[in-house]
């Protein structure tokens, strides 16, 4: 047991044990519900009663859950789900049992701070976060311009995907050949790198060569367009981890130079 109660882990777990119900406790190798209960608060210094109630914390956002769904979110409980919405059940599940295995892990030290309502942070760095959308979402206005002009280096229907959240911006669709997947990167300037999210890896990984990676630089400059083919195969990209719940893959700007000549 821990020296003191793990609440950043409990958390966690009680987010894992909501979102997926039955399925969770299941998988995490518990036959009932009162056995993982009382497991789960063992191993992180609870009481087996404190992680059902904060399970039951998050029933207003899952509708299959029947406790507390009439009560709003707390603000912790609102942050947390904030968080951990975008993170995929394999994922979630590889950091549950981390977190049980070892509350003093590296998961579980980071976890310190991350899931705790705070201050906002500096305005500089709020400020580039919504740059790096801004010129994202500019990148792909100007792609999909370029397309209908016949200017994008691609032939065929571009559908957009963009809030599928399938792991790709657009499909390409053409008779003559299997439809292709593109994601479109967007940076300010000419010497910038970008990242993936662990989905946008994945799903480039698997299509192989139907999958292609745009990246527009200087967006809102002078733009040019680069076009690489099965980007999982030709460009190193290093794994990071970003406050435990969120993993992406980054490529170099010198990387991405290397596979590619602008064409426009």
């Amino acid at each position: 047991m821990p020296a003191a109660p793990d609440r950043s882990a409990v958390a966690v777990v009680a987010y894992y044990f909501a979102r997926f119900d039955n399925s969770a406790y299941q998988r995490l190798g518990y036959l009932t519900w009162r056995e993982a209960y009382a497991d789960v608060g063992a191993k992180l210094g609870v009481k087996g009663s404190y992680v059902k109630n904060r399970r039951d914390g998050f029933d207003p956002l899952f509708t299959w859950r029947r406790g507390w769904w009439q009560r709003p979110l707390s603000a912790s409980e609102a942050h947390i789900h904030s968080l951990l919405a975008d993170v995929d059940e394999a994922a979630l599940y590889v950091l549950v049992s981390r977190l049980l295995a070892d509350a003093e892990s590296a998961e579980g030290r980071l976890l310190t701070g991350v899931l705790s309502i705070a201050s906002p942070g500096p305005v500089q760095q709020q400020s580039s976060g919504n740059q790096r959308a801004i010129t994202g979402a500019a990148a792909e206005e100007l792609f999909i311009e370029l397309h209908i002009k016949g200017k994008s280096g691609f032939v065929g229907e571009l559908l957009d995907k963009r809030l599928a959240g399938e792991g790709y911006d657009f499909l390409l669709k053409n008779p003559d050949e299997p439809d292709q997947y593109i994601e479109l990167k967007g940076t300010a300037g000419q010497n910038g790198g970008i990242s993936f999210t662990s989905k946008e890896w994945d799903v480039a990984q698997a299509k192989g060569d139907r999958f292609w990676l745009v990246v527009m630089s200087s967006v809102h400059d002078k733009p040019t367009l680069q076009i690489i083919n099965n980007p999982a195969a030709c460009l190193r990209a290093q794994q990071s981890f970003h406050t435990v719940i969120q993993t992406s893959w980054r490529v170099t700007a010198a990387d991405l130079n290397s596979n590619s000549d602008p064409i426009l």
